[in-house]
């Protein structure tokens, strides 16, 4: 229930002809093309099934949840409004069970450890790889936190984590992280109640990093032989120049 989208022309058809679904492909500027087909997961595929429980492993596994965030490639180019399912699951050891034992391919059992995995995250957790981790691993110093000063970026859900165990009732996880009673953005209130009062314009943030130009450099000087002699478009075309980044926000860190 999502699609695949990459530079990837001949990949995207030999899905194409996999799946039988409707596919496009568009000659830009880029070296293989580029092609979009939906994509449906199936809880009975034996790939499906070990896509899905990977992503589940690497966040059970992980000791340090500052490490890792919670992205759309779970299991694999998988839609952002499935969060709330997934949220659930790492929370719910008894809803990963089920879905081991009942719905899923039996490769869960024969080629991963998902079922013998018992850690089930916590409110923390789950604030952690969404937002704090995140804003961290970008290196923003203005957001990802509570702290005063910050900006007010803050969803508030109609859950009160005193009065429900995510362990035991993981549906009403999914349902209370599935659309947030407030949403606000730089302090402006853009959804109340659950539904949308205020738009705002969206920013382009972008990451300028430091100190790390004598290694770029060294990169560029490196691959540029090769580019020149096998790629069939030019160098320039690669770079996305300053002017095309409209309502820019430009987060300076510091290279290592």
């Amino acid at each position: 229930e999502t699609t695949t989208m990459t530079a990837d022309a001949p990949m995207e058809y030999d899905l194409f002809k996999l799946s039988g679904l409707k596919w496009t492909n568009k000659d830009i500027e880029c070296e293989t093309a580029a092609g979009i087909i939906p994509c449906i997961y199936s809880k009975k595929s034996p790939v499906s099934t070990l896509q899905w429980a990977i992503g589940l492993e690497l966040f059970l596994l992980i000791e340090d949840p500052w490490r890792v965030c919670l992205t759309t490639d779970h299991p694999n180019a998988g839609p952002f409004t499935r969060y709330p399912r997934i949220i659930s699951w790492l929370m719910s050891n008894e809803k990963r069970q089920d879905m081991c034992e009942n719905e899923v391919h039996k490769w869960v059992n024969k080629r991963t450890i998902l079922p013998t995995l018992e850690r089930e995250y916590d409110f923390y957790d789950i604030a952690t790889i969404t937002r704090a981790a995140p804003a961290k691993i970008y290196g923003f110093t203005d957001r990802g936190a509570l702290t005063p000063g910050y900006r007010a970026d803050i969803a508030v859900y109609d859950i009160n984590p005193n009065e429900i165990d995510p362990s035991k009732q993981a549906a009403e996880i999914e349902k209370g992280f599935d659309v947030a009673q407030y949403t606000i953005k730089d302090g402006q209130i853009l959804v109340k109640d659950k539904e949308i009062v205020k738009v705002k314009e969206s920013q382009n943030i972008w990451v300028n990093v430091k100190g790390w130009e004598q290694n770029e450099q060294k990169v560029i000087d490196n691959i540029m032989p090769f580019f020149t002699q096998y790629y069939s478009v030019k160098w320039e075309n690669y770079p996305v120049h300053d002017h095309y980044v409209s309502n820019p926000i430009r987060i300076d860190v510091e290279g290592k």
